[in-house]
């Protein structure tokens, strides 16, 4: 079996703009090539997914992840499964709901 891992890191997705929500669409038309030659895919997201740990950003990752999965699963007939580590940008100091764990939990 060959395992895909695709890495991302430090999204820092803002409620406001964010030059990622531009460039994530082409990801996996960048990578497409190699993943005719995987028979699994692995996302895995290290640290930082969200600016500032509030529930909007990450509403905004989850509908980020979704559009990946979806072109994933066009392309290979197969859901990638999801790893979600988070940094000290996933923590809202002024909320105590936990909403990383909740993030973690949904992917």
């Amino acid at each position: 079996m060959r395992l895909g891992l695709l890495h991302l890191s430090d999204i820092h997705m803002t409620l406001g703009d964010n030059s990622v929500i531009s460039k994530y669409p082409n990801i996996i038309p960048a990578i497409q090539e190699y993943l005719f030659e995987v028979d699994a895919v692995y996302v895995i997201i290290s640290g930082d997914s969200a600016y500032s740990g509030n529930e909007g950003e990450y509403e905004k990752v989850i509908n980020m992840l979704k559009h990946i999965e979806n072109q994933i699963v066009e392309l290979k007939k197969f859901k990638p499964r999801f790893v979600v580590i988070p940094g000290n940008h996933d923590c809202d100091f002024k909320d105590t709901s936990l909403y990383a764990v909740r993030f973690a939990a949904l992917c």
